[in-house]
């Protein structure tokens, strides 16, 4: 027979020792895919025996085949399917990348996925004699089981709306001649009555179905409102009455309060002039004591009749700001001198953590100046000798906030629920403390004319912080 000779690439695989040259065992067969420079090749090798398959072996024998492209079309042709082998170190479609991926993580023995609306691929991953990746087969097949799908789907779809729109129709016509021409009738039943708002009006819908019990259903709640209606008219004539009332009392309560401050402002009058006159003219340091005793009352009292005077406007609604431009920063400096004093006398100290330097505001001046007093005056009562009474300012976005913070006996949560209404004191207070407990309800209604809010942070036997913010921006409003 004519002698061909090996390709180099086969015979290199038969230098030294390896799988395909050492067949020395009997029985011993190897077989599988080998690449080669010329491409790639199935082989097969088995050791040379008697023909009663007994050894020594005598040698080797090797059978091979090219895996070319005659013997992929011969396959394809058998199998009625596009089969092509892709050497896995050879540059790859990104399909085939992506199956190279799959099958080498070992996802899958194999891997599928669709390359259009017509075909579907395969994917196997082929190993070589030395169990290293060697090649990667694909096959593609038509899609046919899939359009097959798709008609008769569509198919269904088709069949499924003739057959609905048949029953629809069927249907539209028993519901016209039973439902809706009996619904109509309702509908414009209770669109007279909505119209109208006359609750004497009742439906009348013959039958036996639930249109009927729909329609006596609206009949027995329009009983129902024809008695509310009677029974509410009723009670709003009542609570008119009760209104009516409750506005003259609070108008009767508020020209009490101006007459009665009025009546204890005429006397006042001349009492404050004369206290200022005395502590101008009297020298004798005993003497001088009793005037200043007879000026302090005298303010206070004063005081106490503004305040009525201040919460009667409000329950009428005529506590009205003067507003103009005001420096905080001096106004707070100006209170805090004020009250030094008092603060001294109780043997307390008063802090001021005061900026350099804070914004103008558009503000009522007294009014701002009275809520600072207030707290104040309300810190150096409630703060024990010995105790630090502390005024702080800041700027926070668009507000001005002002703090007051003491050291005293703190105040419980239930207190600070009630702690802005008027006239409200604890039990513990009401007879050693003076006041009418008006303070810090002009306060919260001073601060709320200025469109800000008040607060209060307490703990009990830990101190109080009472804190107010002012818009920065100008404000007109009443209450």
């Amino acid at each position: 027979e004519k002698e061909i000779e090996i390709p180099p690439g086969l015979s290199r695989l038969f230098a030294g020792n390896n799988l395909l040259s050492e067949q020395d065992e009997i029985g011993s067969v190897t077989s599988g895919i080998i690449l080669i420079s010329e491409g790639p090749i199935i082989i097969v090798s088995q050791p040379i025996l008697t023909s009663n398959n007994e050894g020594p072996a005598r040698g080797t024998l090797v059978f091979g085949r090219y895996l070319n492209e005659a013997v992929v079309t011969n396959l394809t042709q058998e199998t009625l399917s596009e089969l092509t082998l892709h050497p896995v170190d050879s540059v790859l479609t990104s399909d085939l990348n992506a199956a190279l991926s799959s099958l080498i993580r070992g996802d899958k023995p194999v891997f599928v996925q669709a390359l259009d609306a017509q075909n579907i691929a395969a994917y196997s991953l082929i190993n070589d004699i030395y169990e290293k990746p060697a090649l990667v087969l694909r096959i593609i097949i038509p899609r046919e089981i899939y359009f097959l799908g798709q008609e008769a789907i569509i198919f269904n779809i088709l069949a499924i709306l003739g057959v609905g729109l048949v029953l629809a129709g069927l249907t539209m016509w028993v519901v016209h001649k039973q439902l809706l021409v009996r619904l109509a009738l309702l509908i414009k039943g209770v669109t007279a009555i909505s119209s109208s708002g006359d609750t004497t009006i009742r439906l009348n819908i013959g039958g036996t179905d639930e249109l009927t019990v729909v329609a006596g259903t609206i009949n027995g709640m329009l009983g129902a409102l024809e008695e509310s209606e009677i029974e509410l008219n009723k009670r709003y004539e009542q609570e008119k009455d009760l209104r009516q009332n409750l506005e003259t009392e609070i108008e009767n309560r508020a020209e009490y309060t101006r007459a009665l401050v009025h009546e204890l402002k005429t006397p006042m009058t001349p009492v404050l002039a004369a206290s200022e006159l005395l502590l101008e003219e009297l020298t004798d340091p005993t003497l001088r004591q009793l005037a200043e005793s007879i000026d302090r009352s005298a303010l206070n009292l004063n005081r106490r009749i503004d305040e009525l005077l201040d919460l009667a406007r409000g329950e009428v609604g005529q506590l009205t700001l003067n507003l103009g431009p005001v420096d905080p920063l001096k106004l707070l400096i100006e209170v805090a001198g004020e009250i030094q004093s008092v603060a001294l006398l109780k043997g307390q100290s008063l802090a001021q953590e005061l900026p350099a330097a804070l914004p103008s505001i558009m503000a009522d001046e007294e009014r701002l100046k009275q809520i600072v007093l207030n707290l104040l005056n309300n810190a150096i009562k409630f703060t024990p000798q010995g105790g630090q009474i502390t005024l702080r300012a800041r700027e926070d976005d668009s507000d001005l906030i002002i703090e007051v913070e003491d050291t005293g006996r703190g105040i419980s949560e239930e207190e600070q629920q009630r702690l802005f209404e008027p006239y409200h004191r604890s039990e513990s207070d009401r007879d050693r403390l003076s006041g009418l407990g008006l303070g810090l309800t002009l306060a919260k209604s001073f601060v709320e004319l200025h469109g800000g809010r008040i607060w209060v942070e307490s703990d009990k036997g830990k101190g109080s912080t009472f804190t107010f913010s002012i818009p920065l921006k100008a404000v007109s409003q009443e209450i």
